[in-house]
């Protein structure tokens, strides 16, 4: 473990080469050199410098334990590390408030998704935070306010996985290899496209399939609301790598 001793067999040098073998191993199944994978890396602009670095060190097992200790060890900036559920508990039991802000969106959460690889947490709605905080949620002395949070008009998610109620569906911009610069060229209306929109929401809270015409072309509704919110001045939500909703 990191935080325990570093020699020995049982150190974290030696866990560190250990863990080295799924690195070499995939190496040698790929039939790539590790100059070759540096060469590749460094083409991808998505791949940080401590990665290269990685590649790089001829003591991958140092170079780790060189990282944290200057990104952890000997950070002044890094905060503190303490029982967080004791500090929880101690706050309300002085009459203190606490705040829980999730991590993550429902959709993200292992206990919605039907595959577990579409999921990066545990449980992120307000029961599973308040359940992850361990305290006495019980206790005629709390009382839990849930804010939920929703974006509107469609919702979006990091990565793939399941998101019913987007404005398209979650792979699309990605199969289209659509970006921003794309979304800018199209030139559309915000206020424009909305009034379509929500002009097509029938009585039963579906949308009417249609499309949104303007100078540069025809696109689907949802598409063009999509490209129009994601390059909105005061949205700008895109991927800051992939330049995609």
């Amino acid at each position: 473990h990191l935080f325990n001793g570093r020699e020995g067999q049982q150190g974290s040098r030696a866990r560190l080469e250990r863990d080295m073998g799924e690195y070499w191993g995939a190496l040698s199944s790929k039939s790539i050199t590790e100059a070759e994978l540096h060469e590749k890396a460094k083409a991808n602009s998505k791949i940080q410098p401590h990665v290269l670095g990685f590649i790089a060190a001829r003591d991958k097992a140092q170079y780790v334990l060189d990282l944290f200790d200057r990104y952890v060890v000997h950070n002044a900036d890094f905060p503190p590390c303490a029982d967080v559920s004791f500090l929880l508990r101690q706050t309300l039991s002085s009459g203190g408030k606490v705040l829980l802000e999730g991590p993550q969106s429902y959709f993200l959460s292992n206990a919605a998704e039907k595959f577990w690889d579409s999921g990066t947490s545990a449980n992120t709605d307000a029961a599973g935070m308040l359940c992850a905080a361990r305290v006495n949620i019980g206790s005629p002395s709390l009382s839990p306010l849930a804010i939920n949070i929703h974006k509107t008009p469609g919702s979006s998610r990091v990565g793939s996985g399941a998101n019913p109620c987007a404005l398209v569906p979650q792979h699309y911009f990605a199969a289209t290899d659509s970006t921003k610069e794309d979304f800018e060229a199209m030139q559309i209306d915000w206020r424009d496209v909305c009034v379509q929109y929500f002009g097509s929401i029938g009585a039963n809270g579906l949308l009417r399939p249609g499309a949104f015409t303007n100078h540069t072309g025809t696109y689907d509704l949802g598409v063009a609301m999509a490209a129009a919110s994601c390059v909105h001045p005061s949205h700008r939500e895109f991927g800051v790598t992939s330049g995609r909703p």
